[in-house]
């Protein structure tokens, strides 16, 4: 790499960090963090970093996935229905119900944000497809 790639790459990396600090922030202050015991710190903290764990797995397998391109809108919908409930208020029995009864949404959410990326590149071909008539017309 030279130094003008690592350069770029710096910089690309440190916007990526400094935009998922920022996401990471407003979920603390909706979910009411400075407000929540130590031990439910914890738990909100382990979350996030399972959170932050699934995303590289899912991105090192591929980057081009929508669980890896979208994985902070899945986290945003997660963590609005987590607050609706205060989840991090909840004993580790209720949020472990809860995380069991949740997959059946954020799958919900998984397929909805695939179907709408098979929809957008459908719309581009079609788009391309007309361009590419209407030259050769």
């Amino acid at each position: 790499m030279t130094a003008d790639q690592k350069t770029a790459w710096d910089k690309t990396y440190d916007e990526a960090v400094a935009k998922e600090d920022k996401k990471v922030a407003e979920w603390k202050t909706a979910a009411g963090y400075d407000k929540l015991t130590t031990e439910q710190q914890a738990v909100y903290d382990a979350d996030i970093l399972d959170w932050k764990k699934t995303v590289e797995e899912a991105c090192k397998a591929n980057a081009e996935s929508i669980s890896c391109k979208e994985s902070t809108t899945l986290k945003d919908k997660e963590e609005a229905r987590k607050v609706a409930i205060n989840f991090y208020t909840k004993t580790a029995d209720e949020r472990k119900t809860y995380t069991e009864n949740d997959k059946a949404d954020m799958e919900k959410d998984l397929k909805t944000l695939k179907d709408d990326a098979v929809l957008a590149k459908a719309a581009e071909d079609l788009k391309g497809e007309a361009k590419t008539k209407k030259e050769a017309a």
